[in-house]
């Protein structure tokens, strides 16, 4: 995996096809951890709930 802040440039995505490389923005990036954070957030809450009280 490679990621740039501003993407790639039309060579850089031609040398990385076919290769076990995945290019990927920043805003990609961004997201992909947004939606990782979100879901161990998820998971942590199902293995401790909060207590009522």
């Amino acid at each position: 995996m490679i990621v740039a802040a501003n993407g790639f440039s039309k060579p850089a995505k031609e040398w990385a096809k076919g290769k076990p490389i995945s290019l990927i923005s920043g805003d990609e990036f961004v997201q992909m951890w947004k939606k990782a954070q979100a879901l161990r957030a998820k998971k942590s809450q199902t293995k401790h709930p909060k207590i009522a009280g």
